[in-house]
């Protein structure tokens, strides 16, 4: 309000001052009003009472000189009164005005229904004089105004609610309180304008946050519980994050700081730093805390008991240590981002957990955690400092009156003698949060700077190249080194030149890894330039290696380990873009770890290079004491391949007789005769052996000339593979395989390896020493020249070479290991052991298991007579003998002549006799009598898990025929109503009480029954032609067997007369009975050879070919020249399957029995048997064990298949229907878990090499052939095939006419002479087209795999493919980039088998057995309706030992069963029709594979 009566009583006496400014005094306020809340009175102390005060208690300040000042010039009007009107107070409430003279007041109590209106005239406020007044920079304030305990200034009413015109007053002429106008003195004010209120300051004692309860908390309460639990939670979270991050790095790099991060990021960063700085609440809440100090009476007062000071301060510097430790692990997480969101995302998820401590207080404050936690609560809110009146001083003349202004005394002291203005409050605690905020940019720059100037990316990186695709980058695998061709801005996208580089000739050459921009990806370049390698001119774009596509404005685009874990590329000899089959990507930095090199006791780093310690070598200083002389393992043996070579090789050193080292490894040289030399020494990925460059391998240019140029001299042999950490990487070549070298003609000799063509040749370390390279077979190492003395016969340098194969039976190496002597144990010098009984071992388990093992020399092989025919010993012996030895069991006349007839067959071809049989009529020793070769061949047996993988009775299994020759089941039949009973498993019922069973003891059917009848109604036989007799004499009522033995008519033959009517047979098939021959494991030649005689029956009922016309059948030199007619000499003897049916059933063929001709669906499970039974654990060498200690199942897989197999870039992994079998094995293998594989690239040709070698453990979509099974390829190789799992055929498809042209096989014309077929090499595909088809060469281009073929066929170089229906098709073409056109013709006729396997090893029979069953569950659960959600109810098994019983459970929980993988990933591709349908048991099932025909 104005007042301009100039006799208005002064404020406050003054001290006489010069006169203030209308400016000053505008400073004045304007820095008291920027403390925070400033002068709103008790605003939060006791906010309704400040309301009430203001709006009813009116009091105007009055002179002594003019004591009459009315209401009206003194007051708000009554409007403004109005507007805040609000709950009514006591006079009890303003205890705080008792100093005031209150005259003109209404005695009456003040209660909350009385509004108080004091009497203006009448009240005075306490007189003053100038010695009573202390001036603080000109301003007075009035000593008898203070609070009589406190050492603070009151609030008179008046002045408060004149300070509320603070931002609008202005100090009249005569020194009463007016307004202060904002623009020139005089100036009005808007009318009827109301006070503004301004923000005050208004700093608590205690700020509010669970902080505060430490400081007068009781032990007991809840607030002080709530206050430590905050802070556990802070606590806990913030170390954990800082663990984690720490955690996520590697030495040198702890905080796992990004390699490179883009602009938008580092702004990001910078914006989040300022925010985490201005904006932590309890930072700025402990300053002001700090500059409030420790107020003593005032927190007594406020809190209603006394605080001590060091609970005071141990609730501010918790306050305190908590707010930094968020802000620094805050900083560390913004700095450890290289994602703008991430960086985001991280700081606002630590301000919650650091406003914790706030979020909970309220929590208390509302209540929510109790009464005495609110009641906590509301002192600290309640907690306020007390005011100071400020009075502006005026002259000495009176011209100038005082105004009163409101300071909070905790902040101001009547010692103080300067005004704490807002400006002087505010300017602490910004220099503190600038000097933070400062403190934190100096750090994030250090950082910054250290990730442009790549300090967190690898500074050397080792590469090792693989040379199958291309045999060109092998050799520059070695060390690479960081650099920026760009200093200037730092190392955002680092290049790696690699680390050593001569000159040969004219040329300055260098090989690099950079990013490029265009591609999105790294890659790696060679080219010849000069000065700097990574300053030339080559562009990395222009690559022959790269990486996959990374995100440019990622992490992965700065650093190139990041790209390690995926799969690189390359351009192959062709030009074609394909993935390396191995690429190793890995970081050599020692500078930051000094385990690295082995430190302190095998090396040092120096320069980011180890520097080994004498006795030490490698990069790593990983390996030790490399042997100083290596020999052949085989010194005889000194001509390879017409020439001849040193066989001892020492170590090699240069003029200074420092050695010579390559990659981390010796150098050796071995000479022939004195005239010339040979060299071995490691290239970066194989061990080669050279000749004649010792001059050059001694020279200094040698090391990077290696590295930098390949195949300037001749390699006469390469090693295999040593991938870099892997058990072969060494420091000598010993025990590697070696092949010859691969030329090939590309302008210049590119030396490659050809893995197909091994060599006789091997390496050994020729010092011995007893710790790391013994003499074996006890021999004795002489230290003084480190030679052996051998024993046992034995000879070499370290009595390596056993006395073997010399026709003298030595009985220390008559065992498995030696094969028994290499054959010299023969019969007549065979001698047995308890160890082993003479080519035959017996292995018992963990649970006491014994089980025999055939190892293929019983009574030993002869060396002077090797008693085998085709690598057969039972054919031998056959022949011996002059009679094959068929077992079965009799039943029927008709089946029994069906039987034989199958062994007649057998016999015809092994003895060109086919009477030449002799039959055994077996009854419960059938395995046993295999086993111990009493027969050749057993038939009437059932294909069952048991048999195959292990039979209890025999302690082995045994081989099936892949077909079997009848498919029945076992049902009961007998006399009524006993044969109904059978059928039901009824054997309570009234009409069944007396139901008695007749079967054959020893048999699936005995097993069968004994399961689900008692044991007292079973009466056994040693034949099924007993069990009808005791049918017909009553002492049974219920026989059993296959549908063949129990009909009527098949009974009548054994004597039974019984009444037709009172016959009956049961419906229900109780298992499955798939009869098949069987044959011992030992002999696997053998089996395979019957197995594919009864195959050429079926093949040649399927191709119309009879008895009469055999000389149709095909030849084949798989079993050797001597049984290249087999086939024909087979159907020649019974005629085909189904004229050995026709003249020996009088039954009517159906069924499961008939030729399935391709379209009758033919997926189907062979029975279980005693699955319960427990078999053998896999022994410590067998395949099964070292995939289990390779923690991972390797599945090789030829190109990429739409639904079959692909692979996925982003994700770096593959899926599909194959790739969905390797996972059920693995989850089998595993105990459940499916990710445990690896699956690799592997062309169509080298998936039979990888196999060999064990690099790859299976190979789906493997077509099974006679050939593949039996002796493929120059090394007579033998593969073992899963159960069929997709049919299927090829066909041509592609451009009109020239795919009909292909399909024709006719090229005459203009149009079809252009056509050019695309097909794998290596398949059954070519072997169709150019030896069944006869289509010339010149008509077909080669690829490798399908995938590449795809690639041409999109590219146009060809216009036809060939490959499987499956696999060619509308949606496969359009997946490849092909747009296909309308008249594009997909043929529709199939011109080859395609039964698609599993492939794998031939040589570990238990093996074989798991993938097998492993395979027929995936039907098995189909059959019986078993999913990935039900899978608890497939069968557990021991056959397999005790780490294998829920095999079935974990392959069908993981990838579901057959029809799951089957719809899942080719259902829309390729709609499940024909032989991929699940046979009900009623469909036609014979169908022969490819190869005998």
């Amino acid at each position: 309000m104005d007042n301009d009566n100039p006799t208005d009583p002064p404020l406050a006496t003054v001290e006489p001052a010069p006169e203030p400014t209308l400016e000053e005094y505008r400073k004045l306020l304007h820095s008291i009003s920027s403390f925070k809340n400033d002068i709103a009175r008790e605003r939060r102390r006791r906010e309704q009472m400040e309301t009430n005060l203001r709006q009813d208690f009116h009091m105007p300040i009055q002179s002594d000189d003019d004591p009459t000042a009315t209401e009206e010039e003194g007051s708000l009007s009554s409007n403004q009164n109005k507007k805040k009107m609000g709950p009514r107070k006591s006079m009890d409430d303003y205890k705080c005005f008792s100093d005031l003279t209150l005259d003109g007041l209404d005695p009456s109590p003040l209660t909350e229904k009385k509004k108080i209106r004091p009497v203006l005239e009448n009240a005075t406020a306490p007189s003053t004089t100038r010695a009573d007044t202390r001036t603080f920079a000109g301003i007075s304030l009035n000593p008898t105004s203070l609070h009589p305990k406190k050492n603070t200034v009151k609030f008179t009413a008046e002045a408060e609610k004149k300070h509320n015109y603070l931002d609008t007053g202005r100090i009249d002429e005569e020194g009463g309180l007016g307004r202060l106008l904002e623009g020139p003195a005089g100036d009005n004010p808007p009318e009827n304008s109301g006070p503004e209120e301004i923000e005050g300051i208004d700093i608590p004692l205690l700020p509010h946050d669970t902080f505060s309860y430490l400081a007068f908390s009781k032990l007991t309460s809840i607030s002080l519980l709530v206050s430590l639990f905050v802070i556990g939670v802070q606590c806990l979270t913030l170390t954990v994050l800082a663990l984690d991050m720490i955690g996520e790095g590697e030495n040198g790099n702890v905080l796992a700081i990004p390699s490179g991060i883009n602009q938008s990021t580092a702004t990001i960063q910078i914006v989040a730093i300022f925010i985490i700085t201005v904006g932590q609440t309890d930072l700025h809440d402990s300053l002001n805390t700090l500059f409030v100090g420790y107020q003593a009476e005032e927190l007594s007062q406020n809190i209603g008991r006394p605080i001590q000071k060091w609970r005071w301060s141990v609730s501010l510097w918790v306050r305190v240590s908590i707010t930094l430790y968020a802000l620094c692990v805050t900083f560390i997480m913004i700095c450890t981002e290289s994602d703008t969101t991430q960086v985001l995302l991280d700081f606002t998820s630590i301000e919650f957990v650091t406003n914790l401590d706030n979020i909970f207080f309220w929590l208390t404050a509302y209540g929510y955690l109790g009464f005495g936690a609110q009641k906590d609560a509301t002192q600290i809110l309640n907690a306020k400092p007390s005011a100071v009146v400020l009075a502006i001083p005026e002259n000495d003349d009176g011209s100038k009156a005082g105004r009163r202004f409101s300071v909070r005394s905790g902040s101001v002291g009547l010692d103080s003698t300067t005004l704490p203005t807002k400006k002087r409050r505010r300017f602490p605690r910004l220099l503190f949060t600038t000097s933070l905020f400062v403190i934190l940019m100096i750090g994030w720059g250090i950082i910054f700077r250290w990730i442009r100037d790549g300090e967190f990316l690898c500074g050397t990186v080792f590469v090792q190249f693989s040379d199958d695709s291309n045999p060109d980058l092998a050799p520059f695998t070695g060390l690479y080194d960081i650099g920026c061709s760009d200093q200037v801005s730092g190392c955002r996208r680092a290049k790696y030149g690699e680390s050593k580089r001569g000159t040969y000739g004219n040329f300055s050459d260098s090989a690099k890894f950079a990013y490029c921009v265009q591609k999105a990806s790294w890659g790696f370049t060679f080219g010849n330039e000069t000065g700097d390698v990574l300053s030339g001119e080559t562009s990395p774009c222009d690559w022959l290696a790269h990486s996959k596509t990374v995100t440019p404005k990622t992490q992965d685009s700065y650093d190139i380990m990041t790209t390690a874990s995926e799969p690189w590329r390359v351009l192959n000899r062709r030009g074609i873009d394909v993935p390396f089959s191995r690429f190793d990507l890995l970081c050599f930095d020692c500078r930051h770890d000094a385990s690295f090199c082995g430190a302190p006791d095998r090396g040092e780093c120096v320069n980011n290079r180890c520097a080994c310690k004498n006795g030490w070598y490698g990069r790593r200083c990983e390996f030790k004491e490399p042997c100083e002389m290596i020999e052949f393992t085989d010194p005889e043996r000194d001509i390879i391949d017409g020439r001849k070579f040193a066989t001892q090789y020492n170590r090699m050193y240069n003029d200074q007789g420092q050695p010579v080292e390559i990659y981390g490894r010796p150098v050796y040289e071995g000479t022939i005769a004195d005239v010339s030399t040979n060299q071995v020494f490691f290239n970066g990925l194989r061990w080669v052996l050279t000749s004649n460059i010792g001059d050059l391998l001694r020279s200094e240019e040698f090391h990077g000339y290696w590295s930098a140029k390949w195949n300037q001299y001749t390699v006469e042999f390469y090693s295999a593979a040593v991938n870099v950490d892997s058990p072969e990487d060494a420091t000598s070549p010993e025990g590697l395989e070696w092949f010859r070298p691969l030329l090939i003609e590309r302008g210049r000799a590119v030396q490659g390896v050809d893995l197909k063509s091994s060599v006789p040749l091997g390496f050994l370390c020729a010092s011995c020493n007893d710790d790391t390279n013994p003499c074996l077979y006890d021999g004795v190492c002489r230290p003084e020249n480190s030679t052996c003395e051998c024993t046992h016969g034995s000879s070499g340098r370290l009595c390596q070479i056993p006395p073997t194969e010399n026709g003298r039976c030595d009985t220390f190496f008559n065992s498995r290991e030696f094969s028994y002597d290499g054959g010299d144990c023969c019969k007549q010098t065979c001698v047995s052991t308890n160890e082993y009984d003479c080519g035959r071992d017996t292995v018992t388990n963990a649970q006491g298991v014994e089980s025999i093992v055939f190892v293929g020399f019983d009574n030993c092989i002869d060396p002077t007579n090797a008693r085998s025919v085709s690598g057969s010993r039972t054919i031998y012996d056959i022949q011996e003998r002059g009679v094959l030895n068929c077992a079965m069991l009799f039943t029927t006349t008709w089946f029994y002549n069906f039987m034989v007839d199958q062994c007649r067959a057998m016999a015809a071809v092994v003895l060109d006799n086919p009477n030449a049989i002799q039959i055994f009529n077996f009854t419960n020793d059938r395995f046993t009598g295999l086993r111990d070769k009493q027969f050749d061949i057993v038939l009437s047996t059932d294909y069952t898990a048991n048999r195959d993988v292990y039979e209890t009775s025999a302690r082995s299994g045994f081989n099936y025929a892949t077909m079997p020759y009848y498919f029945g089941g076992f049902v009961f039949a007998g006399l009524k109503p006993f044969g109904k009973c059978a059928d039901n498993g009824d054997f309570f019922s009234v009409e069944c009480l007396d139901i008695k069973i007749c079967l054959v003891r020893g048999t699936t059917w005995f097993d069968t029954a004994s399961k689900v009848f008692p044991s007292e109604t079973i009466v056994a036989y040693n034949n099924f032609e007993s069990t009808v007799i005791g049918l017909q004499n009553n002492e049974c009522n219920v026989i059993g067997g296959t549908q063949v033995d129990v009909a009527l008519v098949s009974i009548r033959n054994y004597g039974y007369t019984g009444d037709e009517s009172n016959y009956e047979v049961g419906s229900k098939l109780y298992f499955k009975g798939f009869e098949t021959w069987l044959t011992r494991p030992d002999d696997r030649v053998w089996s395979r050879f019957t197995s594919w005689i009864f195959e050429s029956l079926v093949q040649a009922e399927e191709s119309k070919i009879t008895q009469a016309t055999s000389d149709q059948m095909g030849t084949t030199g798989v079993f050797g020249s001597e049984f290249s007619g087999m086939f024909q000499k087979a159907v020649a003897a019974v005629g085909n399957y189904g004229e050995m049916w026709e003249r020996n059933l009088p039954f009517t063929r159906s069924g499961m029995n008939l030729i399935n001709d391709g379209t009758a669906p033919a997926m189907l499970s062979y029975d279980f048997g005693r699955v319960s039974d427990v078999g053998p654990e896999p022994s410590g060498n067998s395949a099964i064990r070292k995939i289990i200690a390779r923690d991972l199942l390797i599945c090789g897989v030829t190109g990429e298949g739409l639904g079959f197999k692909e692979y996925d870039e982003d994700t770096g992994t593959w899926s599909g229907f194959e790739i969905d079998f390797c996972r059920g094995i693995a989850a089998a293998l595993f105990g459940g878990d499916d990710t445990k594989i690896e699956v690799v690239l592997v062309t169509t040709a080298e998936r039979f090499s990888k196999i060999k070698s064990g690099e790859v453990d299976l190979v789906p979509g493997a077509t099974r052939t006679l050939e593949r099974e039996v002796n493929f390829g120059v090394n007579n190789d033998a593969f073992d095939f899963s159960p069929v799992y997709f049919h299927d055929g090829m066909i041509f498809a592609g451009e009109m006419p020239h795919a009909m042209c292909a399909e024709n096989q006719d090229f005459s014309n203009v149009d079809c002479s252009k056509t050019k077929i695309c097909v794998q090499s290596a398949s059954t595909w070519y072997n169709a087209l150019v030896n069944t088809l006869d289509i010339d060469e010149e008509y077909l281009i080669l690829t490798d795999d399908f995938a590449e073929s795809m690639r041409l066929h999109v590219a146009g170089s060809c216009n036809v493919i060939v490959a499987e229906s499956a696999m060619v098709n509308i949606f496969s073409l359009r997946a490849a980039g092909y747009l296909v056109p309308d008249d594009y013709y997909f043929g529709t006729k199939r011109f080859t088998k395609e039964p698609i396997c599993l492939m794998h090893r031939s040589d570990d029979q238990q093996f074989s057995d798991l993938i097998r069953w492993i395979m027929f569950g995936f039907f098995y659960a189909e059959e019986n309706g078993i999913t990935s959600v039900n899978f608890f109810d497939m069968p557990e098994t021991n056959l397999f030992g005790p780490d294998f019983t829920n095999m079935w459970q974990n392959s069908i929980r993981k990838v579901g069963n057959y029809a799951q993988i089957y719809e899942r990933n080719i259902g829309e591709a390729v709609p499940r029709t024909g032989m991929n349908l699940l046979n009900d048991l009623s469909s036609p099932q014979l169908f022969a594979a490819p190869g005998t025909i």
